[in-house]
């Protein structure tokens, strides 16, 4: 590359931050449910579902607690909340027919 110049050109600037409830306040929640159910989706996929169901347990716990704040982001989140289960059951259910009434009380 004798010769060349390279350049960078920066498009835009972003605010970084270690704080973590600076991250949480800002949070976009419907970013972090399509990560989830992305997830949720691979981790069943690959027939892994107790792994899928940990997963599932940690982030929602975390969302209930230090993310989902006010009104307007728990009441999001209760819906989120809902059609996640619907669809580990769903999951469960597929790949496992035989403990299916289990899997429903699970989520219950």
């Amino acid at each position: 590359m004798a010769g060349h110049k390279i350049m960078r050109i920066i498009t835009s600037e972003n605010q970084a931050t270690m704080q973590k409830g600076v991250a949480e306040k800002d949070v976009k929640l419907g970013v972090v449910h399509a990560r989830i159910a992305q997830q949720t989706a691979a981790y069943s996929k690959a027939g892994q579902a107790t792994k899928m169901e940990s997963y599932n347990r940690g982030w929602m716990d975390y969302i209930k607690k230090d993310v989902a704040v006010g009104e307007e982001l728990a009441a999001k989140n209760v819906k989120f909340e809902t059609k996640n289960k619907k669809a580990n059951i769903a999951f469960q259910m597929k790949s496992k027919p035989a403990v299916s009434s289990t899997v429903k009380k699970n989520y219950e």
